[in-house]
């Protein structure tokens, strides 16, 4: 089952239903906390909306809900947080990802969900153009 509130490093995510979403992968430490408001702050003078996303967390700990927090007063936080897990990692020497090396392991139940969650701000966008 994926991982959710709380967990422990930062992903930006960017959901747009016109552009390429820029993907861009940032820990959860002071600096980059520190530097989420200007790149929020460049992200709405261009227009673009976005989501974070917490990845490779702990479950459970502290950080992590300070992290989404911080975030939150930034923008939404998607529901899913993708925990750290050597699954990520090992299927990258087959040329795998993780869906594709355990389809049914957890760390496939977490991308499946977060993808729901970025399936779900992109409509709400497409909504919003369409309705604003």
């Amino acid at each position: 089952m994926a991982a959710r509130r709380p967990g422990a490093s930062i992903s930006r995510l960017t959901c747009s239903s016109s552009r390429t979403s820029p993907y861009s992968p940032v820990q959860a430490s002071e600096d980059d906390l520190t530097a989420a408001p200007t790149t929020v702050r460049n992200l709405k003078l261009a227009g673009t909306p976005f989501l974070f996303v917490l990845t490779r967390v702990k479950a459970n700990t502290l950080i992590t809900a300070q992290a989404a927090a911080i975030l939150s007063k930034h923008g939404q936080v998607a529901e899913t947080f993708v925990v750290d897990r050597t699954g990520y990692r090992s299927p990258y020497a087959k040329g795998q990802t993780v869906t594709e090396a355990e389809p049914r392991g957890p760390a496939a139940h977490e991308i499946a969900a977060l993808w729901a969650n970025i399936k779900s701000c992109m409509h709400e966008n497409m909504k919003g153009a369409h309705h604003g």
